[in-house]
């Protein structure tokens, strides 16, 4: 795992920066919440069937906190994200899924002397994928997260700040859990395999404390599959729009 070293050597780096802008802090100290909407796929699903894709709302909740230390900044944050939708089946039928994603988040932030903050983290979660098909046949895949990443914010000026991320974690200890129409159903584990996203955010304040958000994602990861259901690649990308309070 790069984290490690990466922590290290941007705490080396981080030693001759200037203090970051208020604007950053107000956007990562906060808790918030959002609307979505996402659009995803993956390439093959229950009882040896074709892709299946689609569009469905969602939500995202969190909080985070930037706070200062010596040499750097401390920071840690928690998101959670939903979605479920009717989802199309290739050669006809539909897919009832839902998804959920919880994510901590520990790291550090690296002030810049544009006023910028570099974050390189850690991170740990979990994830569940549900699909329901007509009749009650379907499956559960679950996983836990584990990895890390980093973020770049920027101020943009008049209390505007814009974000960019990147994080690979890694689907560790999963198992996926077939459900027959009659809800009986096999289970077995999926191993290790990647999961690689990219973020973008942008923070602006309404009201004092109030800010408005935006953000962009996309995402990437393979289920194996086993002896009963295949390998399954999801690539998911979505959009959501909500407000923050900022505590700094």
């Amino acid at each position: 795992m790069l984290a490690g070293p990466v922590l290290a050597g941007l705490m080396l780096a981080g030693g001759a920066a200037q203090a970051a802008s208020p604007d950053v802090a107000a956007m990562e100290t906060n808790l918030y919440g959002a609307v979505s909407g996402a659009y995803g796929g993956y390439a093959a699903g229950s009882f040896g069937r074709g892709g299946v894709s689609g569009a469905y709302p969602g939500l995202v909740l969190g909080g985070g906190v930037l706070w200062p230390a010596a040499g750097h900044d401390d920071y840690g944050a928690v998101s959670y994200q939903f979605g479920a939708g009717e989802l199309g089946v290739a050669g006809g039928g539909t897919d009832k899924a839902s998804f959920n994603r919880v994510e901590a988040r520990l790291g550090m932030g690296l002030e810049l002397a544009s006023g910028g903050e570099i974050i390189p983290y850690l991170a740990f979660g979990y994830q569940c994928w549900n699909q329901a098909v007509p009749g009650g046949g379907g499956a559960v895949y679950q996983t836990a997260l584990l990895g890390g990443g980093g973020k770049l914010d920027l101020p943009l000026g008049r209390g505007v700040t814009a974000s960019v991320g990147v994080e690979v974690l890694a689907l560790a200890g999963g198992a996926s859990r077939l459900r027959g129409a009659g809800g009986a159903g096999g289970s077995e584990a999926q191993g290790v395999t990647p999961q690689e996203r990219v973020e973008l955010g942008l923070d602006a304040p309404v009201a004092g404390p109030v800010h408005m958000l935006a953000g962009a994602y996309l995402d990437h990861f393979t289920y194996l599959g086993g002896s009963y259901e295949p390998f399954a690649a999801t690539t998911e990308g979505g959009v959501d729009f909500g407000l923050a309070y900022s505590f700094y």
